[in-house]
């Protein structure tokens, strides 16, 4: 993030998300959501690590957001396919939850920055994999 990021740029970055995810969803239902190009995470396990590095800042954990896209990766076999939709509604609700505590963080300007690099590398990434899938039909 830019040097002199202010609180209400970050707010602002945080609301957009639930834009980007609203505007992403009926492309994802479109799309084979659950293919995992090589060892790559799937779009679901993409959007899923979001959730997983908001639900670590919402429960006080300074995991570091790499470290979750490995433990997906690991558990794929005993988290099964998740649901879609569920997964969507929980990044959603968890967002919201974020957004209304973000003050109340520890150093929630470094950490909710961190989210939101984070967040944006993973959809870029699902990007490319709806570019990808939709340039070959």
């Amino acid at each position: 993030m830019p040097e002199n990021y202010t609180w209400d740029q970050l707010l602002d970055d945080l609301s957009y998300f639930t834009d980007e995810l609203r505007a992403l969803k009926p492309l994802i239902k479109e799309v084979p959501v659950y293919e995992n190009p090589g060892n790559e995470l799937s779009i679901e396990e993409l959007l899923y690590s979001i959730d997983e590095a908001q639900c670590s800042i919402l429960n006080s954990e300074s995991i570091p957001f790499n470290s979750i896209v490995e433990r997906i990766k690991k558990s794929r076999e005993a988290r099964g396919e998740a649901d879609i939709d569920k997964t969507l509604s929980n990044l959603l609700a968890n967002r919201n939850s974020l957004i209304e505590k973000a003050d109340s963080f520890t150093n929630a300007l470094t950490r909710l920055s961190e989210l939101i690099i984070f967040e944006r590398k993973q959809l870029r990434i699902i990007a490319e994999h709806i570019l990808t899938i939709t340039s070959e039909d």
